[in-house]
C-alpha cells in the first residue's frame, strides 16, 4: 500500500471518527437535556400527586366533619327545641300560680286550675319532653365519646 492511499484512508478514518464523536457529543447532550426534562416532569408529577393526596384527605375530613355535624345537629336541634317549649311551659305555670295566689277563694281556683285541659296537657308533656331531651343529649355525648 502506498503512503498516499494509507494517508487518504487515515484522513477518511479520522474524519469519520470526528463526525462520530460530534454525533455522540450531540446525542449525549440531547439525552442529558431529555433526562433533565424528565427529572423536572417527574418532580412536577410527584408534587401534583402529593397535592392530590392532600386534597383527597381534606375532602375525606370534610365529608367526615359534615357527617358528624349532621349526627350531632339532629339530637341537639330537637333537645334545644324541647328546652324552649319547657321554658314556655314554665312561664305558663308561673302565670297560673301567680293568678291562683290572687284569687279570693283559692280552693275553688285550684279546682278550676286542675281541670284546665291546657295545664293537664303541659303536665303530661313535660316528662316526655324532658326524656326526649335527655335521650338527644345522651346521643350527642355518645357520638363525641366515640370520636
Amino acid at each position: 500500500m502506498s503512503d498516499q492511499v494509507y494517508e487518504t484512508a487515515y484522513h477518511r478514518e479520522k474524519q469519520a471518527r470526528l463526525v462520530a464523536e460530534e454525533q455522540l457529543e450531540r446525542l449525549s447532550k440531547e439525552i442529558y437535556a431529555k433526562n433533565q426534562e424528565l427529572a423536572k416532569a417527574y418532580e412536577r408529577l410527584r408534587k401534583n400527586q402529593i397535592t392530590l393526596v392532600q386534597n383527597e384527605k381534606m375532602a375525606s375530613v370534610g365529608f367526615l366533619a359534615a357527617g358528624i355535624a349532621h349526627e350531632i345537629n339532629n339530637p341537639l336541634g330537637f333537645s334545644l327545641s324541647n328546652l324552649h317549649v319547657l321554658l314556655e311551659y314554665s312561664a305558663e305555670i308561673n302565670t297560673l300560680l301567680t293568678n291562683l295566689k290572687s284569687q279570693p277563694d283559692p280552693s275553688r281556683a285550684v279546682s278550676t286550675l286542675l281541670n284546665d285541659p291546657h295545664l293537664t296537657f303541659i303536665l303530661e308533656d313535660i316528662p316526655a319532653l324532658t326524656a326526649e331531651s335527655i335521650e338527644g343529649l345522651e346521643s350527642v355525648k355518645q357520638i363525641v365519646s366515640d370520636l
